[in-house]
């Protein structure tokens, strides 16, 4: 008897030591390839046991996705990451999910700088052929350089745990509930380290003095893969062919006791003073217009999504000299889902300066000295003025980075039903009449950009535009930007709240 209770244990054991050993393998995508290659692994079931078990202590549950991946309360897509992030792999649960039998995955090249977007499909039989496929399908969403969408701290709308600091919701509460008491029998699911959602559904003021809650899933993923983002933003920046006429000046433009015009010779000294002031603007509509497609994403009307984040004048000051000084966009520099919005909480710019101090101290051992021994008085600024001033005055401007202005597919839908006659009229087909009304004309959610963003949202229920089409992800994400843009040309652009 006693005999065969070690040989058990010793089974478990080697069992164990096996897993691990395989597990540790797969802390990249080639190792992961080589792994379900070399032990001939065919389902995800299979698969998900062998990974690193800090990989599977980490995970973030969501309910709504517009990723490949299908997503709901009962089945959420899941997302693990080790403890730096470096390598994130997500699946969902439901055979009737789009994305079932795949695999994908983010890694992040610490060497490059670059994210990378892959994706494994698994036979549906468990014992056909395996697909390893690049990122092409990715790019459609992510971007080049591709980038990581997670959404902005404090909240995450579509993902258990909301709010950052705040109780769950009653949907949420309940439906997690619901989840957590399934997942240990549950083939895939049952994997997963839950410790942190199971502290979750304690009420936060439980947590301890001041009601200060263990900092969750969602944030310290958003956390690591916001400094992995200031990297990668850090590499184009330096590897623009502009970029060492510009390096003295974005590095003040970084410490706003610095006067960006006067590290500037003209002509883009003139063009700031002339364009900042609706850079600004801009900036501030798109932000506004971020917070009221999030709140709309949320898992029900207890949701509340915090306002737009104030302007950061560190922020904007970089972008604008990326934008114009290199001619590089910025529209899709944070991690929100919603692109052409500049919300950084998590992953400030402000936090690109000792990066790009970095670059610039390993060709100027003088800027090296003088940024080590930088102090409270203008002597550092007055040196980067002394740098900087002549490099931009012979550096030619580039134009602003162009959005696509392409009509888009979904408005001559909104435009056949807003004649006046079958619903109230709005000049969708006159640019000039439209982006005017999108300011002027008021309806009982405010302004015209207010209603038409809050239509295109997917708690508009039923009253989503158009109303006799279902557009596709990427027509809603192209009317949206369409009316972002004109709105932002406006004289005066509106309030959106």
């Amino acid at each position: 008897m006693l005999g065969a209770t070690m040989r058990s244990v010793a089974t478990f054991l080697l069992a164990a030591l096996l897993a691990t050993a395989r597990g540790a393998a797969a802390s990249d995508f080639d190792s992961l390839r080589a792994l379900i290659e070399q032990h001939d692994i065919h389902s995800i079931e299979a698969l998900l046991p062998l990974l690193p078990a800090d990989q599977r202590a980490h995970n973030a549950l969501l309910f709504h996705s517009r990723s490949l991946q299908a997503a709901s309360f009962a089945a959420p897509r899941v997302l693990l990451f080790d403890n730096a992030a470096h390598f994130v792999l997500s699946f969902n649960g439901a055979p009737t999910q789009a994305g079932y039998l795949a695999i994908e995955t983010m890694e992040f090249d610490a060497t490059t700088k670059r994210f990378h977007f892959r994706e494994i499909e698994f036979p549906a039989d468990g014992r056909g052929k395996v697909e390893f496929r690049e990122e092409a399908r990715c790019l459609k969403c992510h971007g080049e350089p591709s980038r990581p969408i997670w959404d902005s701290y404090p909240h995450w709308p579509g993902a258990y745990g909301e709010r950052e600091q705040v109780d769950l919701t009653g949907v949420e509460r309940a439906q997690l509930l619901a989840f957590l008491s399934r997942q240990p029998s549950d083939p895939r699911y049952r994997i997963l380290s839950t410790n942190e959602w199971q502290s979750r559904l304690a009420p936060i003021a439980a947590h301890g003095y001041e009601g200060h809650a263990p900092r969750s899933p969602n944030a310290l993923l958003g956390d690591l893969l916001g400094k992995e983002q200031l990297q990668q933003l850090a590499r184009v920046i330096t590897a623009a062919p502009g970029y060492p006429a510009y390096r003295y000046a974005l590095l003040g433009a970084l410490d706003l006791r610095c006067s960006v015009e006067e590290l500037l010779g003209a002509p883009l000294r003139d063009i700031w003073q002339r364009e900042y002031p609706a850079f600004r603007k801009s900036t501030e509509l798109a932000n506004q217009a971020q917070a009221v497609l999030k709140q709309h994403r949320g898992a029900d009307a207890e949701y509340k999504a915090p306002p737009a984040p104030p302007l950061d004048e560190t922020e904007m000051r970089v972008r604008f000299l990326v934008e114009r000084g290199l001619g590089i966009s910025t529209r899709e520099w944070t991690m929100a889902l919603e692109k052409g919005t500049y919300d950084f909480r998590g992953a400030a710019l402000a936090e690109l300066e000792p990066l790009l101090a970095q670059e610039v101290s390993t060709t100027d051992l003088a800027f090296a000295r003088l940024h080590v021994q930088r102090s409270s008085d203008d002597r550092y600024c007055a040196q980067l003025r002394r740098r900087s001033a002549p490099l931009t005055a012979s550096a030619t401007p580039r134009a602003p980075p162009q959005v696509e202005t392409v009509r888009p597919l979904g408005l001559d839908a909104c435009a056949r039903c807003h004649d006046g006659e079958m619903a109230p009229a709005i000049a969708f087909d006159d640019s000039k009449e439209f982006t005017r009304a999108l300011v002027t004309q008021q309806t009982a959610r405010g302004p015209l950009i207010n209603d038409l963003l809050y239509r295109l949202s997917l708690s508009s229920g039923a009253d989503k535009m158009p109303r006799d089409s279902n557009l596709t992800e990427e027509e809603r994400r192209q009317l949206v930007d369409y009316f972002l843009k004109l709105a932002a040309q406006a004289e005066e652009p509106p309030a959106i709240h």
